[in-house]
């Protein structure tokens, strides 16, 4: 992780910065609408198999609404140079959207967590896996499932945040089509200053990889350009000197 001075002043910058009206903020809870915001969106889901609107689950779980506001506040690159602590605040934004948290890890066995099935099974990814006691191939399956669609929703919800800065045109999430949508090519500023956080992150090349995992998520490897593929191999090349130090 960063050096806790270097994080506090990424958290307080992306705060001034929400504060001052350049980013998302919530300014007041609405018993009937739900959440109040000014100047931007926050990332929502629509319905998806037995899984409901999240803002109207949201409504009624306070921590779910908190994280979701949290990822709303977020700079872009805050969110790729913090990558854990974001990979952990989606997975409780999916995991509370579907309920999935009040199941038991262990729920459908010991070789796989039963939150997980839970999720597939609720939004209709996987709607009736077959066994209550899964078996270890069976629980491989669930981990590809889970793996798969946890990137689809992370870009999803990302592309909805200042993530969008990533690239330069028009992103987002069309929840009616429910389809991400990528009308323009990356950000050197973006990449250029993530490339510079490098030096601070304990892994460089999870760093990278995250990245690259978000780009093919959203946009696609296959549509990026040439001058946007050498973005990403200096990003890479630079990770890789960072990890053999």
């Amino acid at each position: 992780m960063f050096p806790s001075y270097f994080m506090k002043s990424l958290i307080f910058i992306a705060l001034i910065v929400a504060l001052t009206g350049a980013g998302i903020y919530v300014t007041s809870q609405d018993k009937n609408t739900g959440p109040v915001v000014r100047n931007g969106t926050i990332p929502l889901l629509p319905q998806q198999g037995n899984a409901l609107p999240m803002k109207q689950v949201m409504a009624k779980d306070q921590l779910l609404e908190n994280n979701v506001m949290d990822l709303g506040r977020r700079e872009a690159v805050q969110i790729f140079a913090d990558y854990s602590a974001i990979d952990y605040l989606v997975s409780n934004i999916l995991l509370h959207w579907t309920g999935s948290y009040l199941v038991t890890s262990d729920a459908r066995g010991p070789y796989v967590d039963g939150r997980l099935v839970h999720f597939l099974e609720k939004t209709g990814i996987a709607p009736s896996l077959p066994q209550k006691i899964m078996s270890p191939d069976a629980a491989k399956q669930v981990q590809t499932l889970w793996y798969n669609a946890f990137q689809q929703y992370k870009a999803k919800l990302l592309l909805q945040t200042n993530a969008r800065d990533t690239f330069v045109g028009s992103s987002g999430y069309d929840q009616q089509a429910d389809k991400v949508y990528v009308n323009g090519p990356l950000s050197s500023r973006i990449v250029n200053e993530l490339i510079d956080l490098m030096q601070y992150s304990e892994s460089p090349k999870g760093m990278y990889s995250n990245f690259l995992v978000f780009v093919r998520f959203s946009k696609g490897l296959e549509s990026l350009n040439d001058e946007e593929k050498e973005m990403l191999r200096r990003m890479r090349d630079e990770a890789t000197r960072l990890s053999s130090r």
